[in-house]
């Protein structure tokens, strides 16, 4: 029967090849802090209060009086886990309308 050539194999320099998620991430946050506490990150909202209770416990995340403890928010859960890092370290600049008016 006819041969069939293998694949070509992707080389290691190729950033693709050790890809291990289908989700894109923003350059430079993998392996960092996955939530915002408001003033400071942590890996999760359990995290946050880091001993100094309900107030260490904001931005993405919610003190729980029920538990006692910090929880995910849900007032914020529509957004994208890693919009509160990029706008931290890349702050947005100002967009001008045709008018000279400032739309952010």
């Amino acid at each position: 029967g006819e041969r069939k050539e293998a694949p070509p194999r992707l080389s290691q320099s190729n950033p693709l090849h050790n890809r291990t998620s289908h989700k894109p991430s923003f350059p430079g946050l993998r392996n960092e802090a996955s939530v915002s506490c408001g003033g400071h990150f942590a890996k999760s909202c359990g995290l946050c209060p880091q001993g100094n209770g309900a107030g260490w416990c904001n931005g993405q995340c919610e003190w729980s009086t029920a538990s006692n403890e910090c929880i995910a928010g849900s007032k914020l859960a529509h957004i994208h886990r890693d919009y509160f890092r990029i706008t931290e370290r890349y702050a947005f600049q100002p967009v001008v309308n045709n008018n000279g008016d400032y739309v952010n």
